[in-house]
């Protein structure tokens, strides 16, 4: 489709799931299997900063055609799945600010 909206919340889904993925893989890893290093610490930092950073575009789904075209035919609401993304991205933060200390 040519819609500009739909197709950039689509790519930061994407850039944000595998940003966040490596995040919890490094941590889960740093936990498992290497011992801590402030690269690692930093590593971590600077990925889930990204990843919540990258994630808030995700929510530009709701300026795409299909939630602004006709509301009698189909609407767009705030729901589970977007609160797990708000959520989600508080995770980030407070990883990030957790990382610092």
């Amino acid at each position: 489709e040519n819609d500009k909206m739909w197709n950039l919340s689509q790519v930061f889904l994407y850039i944000a799931s595998a940003l966040g993925g490596l995040t919890s893989l490094l941590a889960w890893s740093l936990s498992v299997f290497t011992p801590p290093s402030s690269r690692t610490w930093r590593s971590i930092s600077i990925l889930s900063a990204l990843a919540a950073v990258l994630e808030v575009p995700t929510f530009l789904i709701f300026e795409s055609d299909p939630c602004n075209m006709d509301i009698n035919r189909q609407s767009c609401k705030v729901a589970s799945g977007a609160y797990l993304s708000i959520v989600s991205i508080a995770f980030f933060v407070v990883t990030t600010l957790w990382t610092q200390l």
